[in-house]
């Protein structure tokens, strides 16, 4: 993989390096971020898995229930992460950060 970040749902270095040299309430914030990022990219990867499938027609045995519960998890994951969040006081009810 090339690109920075090499793919959707990655951070790039600059922001790995952010949370690496975090710590406290700031590393927790970032973490955070960071997966809900990345729990963002698997939903997206869904979604187009999705329509591929819708295009061409093609449902190979099996991968329909896994998208389904890809997007049940990630998205129930994603809504825990900002709760947190906000519970924490680590960003603002609007989901900016203090």
């Amino acid at each position: 993989m090339h690109g920075d970040p090499p793919m959707a749902g990655m951070l790039s270095k600059a922001q790995m390096k952010a949370v690496g040299a975090a710590s406290g309430a700031e590393f927790e914030r970032l973490w955070l971020q960071g997966m809900i990022l990345h729990h963002e990219g698997a939903l997206d990867m869904a979604r187009a898995q999705q329509q591929r499938q819708f295009e061409s027609g093609r449902r190979p045995y099996g991968i329909d229930v896994l998208i389904d519960g890809i997007l049940d998890v990630q998205r129930a994951e994603i809504t825990k992460m900002r709760v947190w969040l906000t519970q924490w006081g680590l960003v603002s009810s609007a989901g900016k950060a203090p």
